[in-house]
């Protein structure tokens, strides 16, 4: 079975769990392991493991395995930043990659009542920006019936 769950403070994830969603996010974006403490930090933060301002995590899965994920921590800087950023993310090698990445963002800002951006570092610079979901960055973001064709499509 396929479905979109939300992780945070309240619901937690068990560790297997969280190790599962560490390597897969590592594996699918070719994070070194030595920065694989780093992706496990902002895990952390987002389901408070760790004195954080907490967040979330926003995560499509079938059978028990990991299609895709959004890791969202709480920035802390409400107006001067955006109160949600989307830290790390990523989506198994499928065919609908760019649908589910906008869905998972798509249910990532609905939770964030549109005060989200994402993390976007340059990897030469290591220069870091912030793109705002606003600005319609995302294909398909507007697109309602994305939930159940993504749905439809992976079952």
């Amino acid at each position: 079975m396929t479905n979109i769950a939300k992780y945070d403070a309240f619901t937690g994830m068990n560790c297997s769990k969280k190790m599962a969603l560490v390597n897969f996010l590592c594996a699918v974006n070719d994070i070194p392991t030595s920065d694989k403490e780093k992706i496990a930090t902002s895990v952390d933060y987002a389901l408070k493991d760790t004195v954080s301002f907490g967040g979330y995590i926003v995560a499509l899965e079938k059978e028990h395995k990991f299609l895709g994920a959004v890791v969202v921590n709480k920035s802390g800087m409400g107006g001067l930043l955006p109160g949600n950023l989307v830290v790390v993310h990523g989506v198994a090698p499928i065919l609908e990659q760019e649908e589910i990445i906008a869905l998972l963002l798509k249910e990532a800002d609905k939770y964030a009542r549109g005060d989200i951006a994402v993390v976007s570092r340059e990897p030469s610079s290591n220069e870091v920006n912030l793109i705002s979901l606003n600005d319609n960055n995302v294909k398909y973001l507007n697109d309602n019936a994305l939930r159940e064709r993504v749905l439809r499509a992976i079952a």
